[in-house]
């Protein structure tokens, strides 16, 4: 279910707000509720809310789910961290009201890290806070769906050790979040994409799924980028994810070469041609 479309964030590597213009277009609530109730009359019990960013509008949101809460209905939705705790939204009223599973792009938990593809998070926010708050979805009710991106400029081969410890403390006995791990991946003709921090390893879009590593940052080195493959697949190994998170052994070994080595003279203003070239076809 789509209750609006649009968002009017600035994220580096999401490429909706270029498309969108940043505006945001809702449907009314009624139409909305009246679709619901609708497909909940023609036994229809599980809702996704595929909207970029519902918590941009909380009263909207809620006025929805308890227009059409009904024992055995249940609801995904996609959520930011950094407004659930601005708009002090509570997990147990969410599930209350037929909330099962929420969506994050957490992309990192490193604050510098977020600042560099211009991620919104809390300023007084903590790595513990983080998974504190991670961590309370399970004891109410709520599976918490994490995905992160792996191949951001800064990153270091510490970093990758930090991030599998981080990972470990929300994904345990009493917890168990969906991870999704992500390659970041450039959308450079309709996003904010900083395509001068970052090099191509190929200019195949067949491969510009996310899961696949297609490009690299100019600061990273064949040690940094080797580390990232081996704790991504620690990563999936660990949580049991292998199911949307491909092992690093079914990247074809072209690709996977290419992104190692560092030698590929195609850079990140190749693309847009590309792409131009394609839509001529």
């Amino acid at each position: 279910i789509y209750t609006a479309r649009g968002c009017n964030r600035s994220c580096a590597f999401c490429s909706v707000q270029r498309e969108s213009r940043q505006t945001v277009l809702k449907k009314s609530q009624d139409c909305v509720i009246d679709e619901i109730l609708y497909l909940e009359s023609q036994g229809i019990g599980y809702f996704s809310f595929k909207d970029e960013d519902i918590l941009s509008d909380p009263e909207r949101m809620f006025n929805i789910l308890e227009a059409v809460h009904k024992e055995g209905v249940f609801f995904k939705i996609r959520a930011r961290y950094d407004e659930m705790i601005q708009h002090k939204i509570s997990l147990k009223r969410l599930h209350m009201l037929g909330v099962v599973e929420i969506q994050y792009g957490i992309e990192s938990p490193d604050i510098y890290l977020q600042r560099n593809i211009s991620k919104g998070f809390p300023k007084d926010s903590s790595e513990d806070n983080l998974i504190e708050f991670i961590l309370a979805h399970e004891k109410n009710g709520i599976k918490a769906n994490c995905s992160f991106i792996l191949g951001i400029s800064g990153e270091t081969s510490e970093y990758y050790n930090e991030l599998f410890e981080f990972i470990k403390k929300i994904y345990n006995k009493e917890s168990t979040p969906k991870i999704y791990m992500n390659f970041f991946t450039p959308h450079p003709i309709n996003s904010q994409f900083p395509i001068q921090n970052y090099v191509l390893a190929t200019n195949d879009l067949n491969y510009f799924t996310h899961k696949y590593p297609v490009c690299y940052a100019q600061d990273s080195t064949y040690g940094k980028r080797k580390k990232m493959l081996e704790i991504y697949d620690r990563i999936v190994e660990y949580t049991n994810s292998s199911l949307y998170n491909p092992p690093i052994s079914k990247i074809p070994e072209k690709l996977k070469r290419a992104f190692l080595s560092g030698q590929s003279k195609l850079t990140s203003k190749d693309m847009p041609q590309y792409i131009n070239k394609e839509k001529s076809l």
